[in-house]
């Protein structure tokens, strides 16, 4: 039987089944999996289904197949909740601004034991927690997003003022005719 890897969704399915009563056997030919395998995924079951319960990204779960968490569950949180707020207020974050303000957390933290924040930890940072590398292109990153809703809520009302139909509006933007 060739090795196969499942991911965390697949495990869980696996151990559904296995509650549901089909047999070892024909779990272990329907996963490609061997006996055994299914016998250490039993033991591991409450383990396994905590971690797929704490998971903060459950994309990730398909991905994923062992339980690794942080060293440091408190960094994590902490500086992705950082992450997302910064991104939120349209801030562009290098991955040194975030491997700085990760050694940065580190001592505010009072965190025991060493850690270098390197691109290696960065990269499974990322992988951990579902965080992609977003460019913010153009003028996207200085808008003024106060001024664009009261623009909208203005140009609705002219909209309807004017009795406008969508075929008469359109975005002449990047279009060089203004």
């Amino acid at each position: 039987m060739r090795a196969t890897d499942l991911c965390f969704t697949e495990k869980v399915e696996l151990l559904e089944k296995l509650n549901r009563g089909v047999s070892v056997r024909r779990l272990s030919e329907e996963y490609g999996v061997g006996v055994s395998t299914i016998y250490d995924l039993s033991k591991q079951k409450d383990k396994l289904l905590e971690f797929c319960i704490e998971s903060d990204e459950r994309r990730l779960l398909k991905s994923r197949k062992t339980p690794h968490r942080a060293k440091s569950s408190d960094l994590d949180r902490v500086l992705k909740e950082r992450i997302r707020h910064r991104r939120s207020e349209s801030v562009p974050l290098s991955r040194e601004t975030i491997m700085s303000q990760a050694r940065r957390y580190h001592d505010e933290l009072k965190i025991q034991g060493s850690c270098a924040y390197s691109i290696g930890w960065y990269q499974k940072f990322q992988r951990r927690n579902g965080i992609k590398t977003v460019k913010i292109c153009g003028d996207r990153g200085s808008a003024d997003h106060e001024a664009a809703k009261e623009f909208v809520e203005e140009f609705a009302r002219i909209i309807a003022d004017e009795k406008l139909s969508p075929e008469q509006v359109y975005n002449a933007d990047e279009t060089s005719l203004f």
